[in-house]
């Protein structure tokens, strides 16, 4: 009886995590109780969700095809990063003024957090999944970034047609921490992944700008550093990467770059000498390992952000 019991609280803890944080999450769990290593629980969870649905995942992988097509610029898979030209994405000045003068309606609101980084838009964890307060303030921003021009460079470089992840829009304000993300880490479970990292105000080296090591160089550490988890320590980091080979995403406002923060080592929010304001959009394999956190395609309101066509409901598995 004893094990009997044991077996059903595992479903009903397998329940709570799925509906909470994902299946996918919770599959990874499950197998780490059950004794598997955390690269070989990533991949049992990616395949047993692409198990699941197996017509649905062969879908994606066609639609990729057609999305990629579209594809003005590529980003590099041995680098894993593209810094966007000015003028390649249409309405980003419109998506940076908007952000700004949101940030504006909020600052009282932002700052009287104090934290750091500090959330300009918000979102409500709840046992059904997360949720956005306020759909209208996230859906300008998701109207912009899943124009066809933005999603094909994803599906191009993912192989999939992408689900919009995580929508985050940060203010940072001047500070000398080193926690969380200001740390060196890698964003785990999810390998196919690209962020759309825009500033929203200008950013310069003392403004805590996003900074990473591009892949084929974080590769060549992560086989020394033998990297699975958590945040690293500069000292332990700058024992095996030179500092002169990392790359700080600094710009004007309106400056936009693609990068897989899985595949590249990164830290951000330094801001030692100005405050930061930055907008990080995720597109990712909706059969990824581990779900994002908030991620839009996982929002049980994520309906208000729909504009009723293919593609949007793509992005938002609405069809699911």
């Amino acid at each position: 009886m004893v094990s009997v019991a044991g077996g059903l609280r595992q479903v009903r803890t397998f329940r709570q995590q799925r509906s909470e944080a994902g299946a996918g999450r919770a599959l990874i769990s499950l197998f780490r109780r059950a004794g598997f290593g955390a690269d070989s629980s990533y991949r049992l969870a990616r395949w047993c969700k692409i198990a699941g649905e197996p017509f649905a995942y062969l879908g994606r992988r066609s639609q990729a095809t057609a999305l990629a097509r579209q594809a003005a610029l590529k980003v590099p898979r041995e680098d894993d990063y593209l810094v966007l030209p000015a003028g390649s994405l249409p309405r980003l000045q419109e998506l940076v003024q908007y952000c700004d003068d949101l940030f504006e309606r909020k600052r009282e609101e932002v700052l009287a957090r104090n934290k750091v980084p500090s959330e300009v838009i918000a979102f409500d964890r709840t046992p059904q999944g997360p949720a956005a307060p306020s759909p209208e303030e996230l859906k300008p921003i998701v109207d912009i970034v899943c124009q066809p021009e933005y999603v094909a460079m994803a599906a191009e470089y993912i192989g999939e047609a992408p689900v919009l992840g995580n929508v985050s829009f940060w203010y940072t304000p001047v500070n000398k921490e080193r926690s969380g993300p200001q740390n060196i880490h890698r964003d785990i479970n999810t390998p196919r992944q690209l962020h759309l990292v825009v500033a929203i105000r200008d950013i310069d080296q003392v403004t805590g700008p996003f900074t990473f090591l591009p892949g084929d160089k974080s590769r060549a550490a992560n086989r020394s550093l033998q990297h699975q988890s958590g945040r690293i320590a500069d000292e332990a980091f700058w024992q095996h990467v030179s500092p002169s080979d990392m790359v700080a995403f600094t710009g004007p406002a309106g400056s936009a770059m693609l990068v897989n923060p899985y595949a590249c080592f990164h830290f951000g929010g330094r801001a030692e000498g100005k405050p930061r304001l930055v907008l990080i959009v995720s597109y990712t394999s909706k059969y990824e390992s581990a779900e994002e956190g908030v991620g839009a395609y996982r929002l049980i309101n994520r309906s208000a952000l729909s504009d009723g066509s293919k593609l949007r409901r793509l992005l938002l598995d609405l069809d699911s």
